[in-house]
């Protein structure tokens, strides 16, 4: 299916779901793809019009998509656990911090986005329009990656989109391409989570947002992603192992053979004195103690060190919403500098060890989904690998209830489950069902 195909009459919708339903979907995918491009940041500074335009034109198809077809709102029950320890998690926090009189709108308005573009999300995703929607996501990466190209050839163009993205801009490397996204190790989530969409994309288009996502996780230079990238990788090699049923002698050949490409590889980079360091991508890669970087930076363990101290030394209840995390927003202090750069620890130290744990435990639920919906084996790995790679992003972001494609993420890793789950009369057949 083309993404041009989502304006086809659909099969099993209500009777007045026609042209009007189906053309709000589709602008609801396309804006969800320009969204996951990284453009929504620019809106506002080409016009503020431009911005709440484009809210105003998603609020209006969700409201035709409902009145042609009410039935489209029993998706959103796959999204509302998580919206639920979002409300809390928010109310909480914005109670916590009540002496900041500007938490509470700022928590408010954040709260709403998330609602909004999840559900937007859960909305206008379904078995039918999941190939649509990673064919616009592979179009993005390819853009995006086409940018950090011409970044690669023009350095100081990566600092005039991260300051027409946001004035007085700090997340970006002049050296470390992002395009769209400005923030290198954004940009390295976006790739990868591309990368696992890609499947469903099918066709030369997914074949060729595969290859520039990797290529772009190079140019982005972010550890978080190349070692992504390799969990991932490692995960699809047991699993082709494991449905090529791979005797131990079959087995043994691979490693043999991979040894001794190693090894052959090993003796060209001698011969050819090829040096990792002189090729400072490569170097930031392997460098697990980050002894790479840039000047007055610290180490990610160094700020994890201090957050979580600060989070120790803090009331039960927690600090307050923002505190370890929304740094940029003007008018609300936090409390750490730099921030938590850790969603785990920030979601502790704003609101304190019971919501922290809660948040493991809702994140636990969602991941649940995966084994306990039936699907094609193929299609739970690469949801569970979203999972896995989501859960480790954590562990150096703190941008995921705030950044748009942080909550494209997590919206899909709540309800690719219910557009993924096998149909009851194969299940009955005893057969896989697949995405059309």
């Amino acid at each position: 299916m083309s993404v041009a195909e989502v304006f086809a009459p659909a099969p099993g919708l209500a009777p007045g779901a026609g042209p009007f339903f189906r053309t709000s979907r589709g602008a609801l995918l396309l804006l969800l793809g320009v969204i996951y491009a990284g453009c929504m940041p620019f809106f506002i500074t080409i016009s503020p019009g431009l911005l709440y335009g484009t809210y105003f034109v998603i609020l209006s198809c969700l409201a035709v998509c409902l009145l042609f077809d009410w039935s489209v709102s029993r998706n959103a029950r796959s999204v509302a656990p998580y919206l639920l320890w979002m409300f809390c998690y928010f109310l909480w926090g914005m109670t916590a911090y009540s002496s900041h009189s500007g938490v509470f709108s700022e928590g408010v308005k954040v709260y709403i986005k998330n609602v909004l573009f999840i559900g937007t999300l859960a909305m206008a995703l379904d078995r039918r329009t999941l190939r649509p929607f990673a064919q616009l996501v592979q179009l993005a990466v390819l853009g995006n990656f086409a940018l950090c190209v011409w970044e690669t050839a023009d350095p100081p163009l990566v600092a005039t989109i991260a300051y027409t993205r946001e004035v007085g801009a700090t997340a970006f490397n002049v050296l470390r391409p992002a395009g769209l996204w400005s923030n290198p190790d954004e940009a390295a989530f976006a790739f990868v989570f591309a990368l696992l969409m890609a499947r469903w994309a099918g066709g030369p288009l997914g074949w060729l947002g595969r290859v520039a996502a990797v290529v772009g996780i190079y140019l982005s230079a972010s550890r978080t992603g190349a070692y992504l990238l390799a969990v991932c990788a490692l995960f699809h090699a047991g699993y082709w192992l494991r449905q090529h049923r791979i005797d131990a002698a079959r087995l043994a050949a691979i490693f043999a053979a991979l040894l001794l490409a190693g090894t052959a590889a090993v003796i060209a980079a001698q011969h050819f004195a090829f040096d990792p360091s002189e090729h400072w991508q490569l170097a930031r890669f392997l460098d697990l103690t980050e002894t790479t970087r840039d000047r007055g930076d610290v180490s990610r363990t160094e700020i994890a060190k201090y957050a979580i101290q600060t989070a120790l030394d803090g009331p039960w209840y927690g600090n307050g919403l923002f505190t370890f995390q929304f740094h940029a927003q003007p008018g609300i202090p936090t409390l750490i500098e730099p921030p938590a750069h850790n969603i785990f620890i920030a979601v502790w130290g704003e609101a304190g060890p019971l919501i922290g744990v809660s948040y493991l435990l809702i994140l636990g639920l969602g991941m649940r989904r995966v084994f306990q919906t039936p699907m094609p084996s193929a299609d739970r790995l690469a949801v569970l690998l979203m999972w896995v790679c989501y859960l480790l992003i954590g562990v150096t972001w703190h941008n995921q209830f705030t950044s748009f494609s942080g909550l494209i993420y997590i919206g899909l890793l709540w309800h690719l489950p219910a557009v993924l789950k096998t149909p009851r009369d194969l299940q009955n057949n005893g057969l896989e069902g697949g995405c059309p």
